[in-house]
């Protein structure tokens, strides 16, 4: 392991949403993993881009998370209504290209060898009208942890103004 695993590069390992078509359009947050740590330096709003089918940049804020290894993108808005959008992470090697560590560049493995680690999705025909449900909740002395059953809006969900607990 130790230098050897960081010769080949960091790749992506899982994104959400995971699934190209049918995304609530209130699952504005987007999530990328991979297997080694990034430089945070190098996640920045010019090396990770989520655009509409018109190739509009939207607005949104993004952030690096390295005990994950996980870059989130949380959308300023709700996505539109059966829209097309495509999440782009520069694996070029040339700035502003997304890096791990020791520099070494972002590999492009999506298949299209374009440079560019790229995934689409298209959201919903119609917005979503059903409430979330809770799939699980675990609590112990000093937290509780809830587990929702669809993306859900990470101010929202951070809270606690949204939630009361009773004995």
């Amino acid at each position: 392991t130790g230098s050897t695993a960081l010769s080949a590069g960091p790749q992506v390992l899982g994104r959400l949403p995971n699934i190209a078509t049918g995304v609530p359009v209130s699952a504005v947050d987007i999530h990328v993993t991979t297997d080694q740590t990034l430089d945070s330096s190098t996640i920045i709003t010019s090396s990770t881009i989520i655009t509409d089918a018109l190739g509009n940049a939207l607005p949104g804020t993004l952030s690096y998370d390295p005990m994950a290894r996980e870059i989130i993108w949380v959308g300023n808005n709700i996505f539109q209504t059966n829209t097309a959008y495509t999440v782009t992470l520069n694996a070029s090697g040339t700035p502003p290209a997304i890096t791990n560590v020791a520099g070494i560049n972002l590999q492009d493995t999506d298949g299209s060898a374009n440079l560019l680690y790229q995934f689409s999705f298209t959201t919903a025909v119609s917005p979503d009208a059903t409430q979330p449900g809770i799939m699980f909740v675990n609590a112990n002395t000093f937290s509780v942890a809830v587990t929702f059953d669809e993306p859900m809006k990470e101010s929202e969900v951070e809270n606690i103004s949204n939630y009361a607990l009773t004995s």
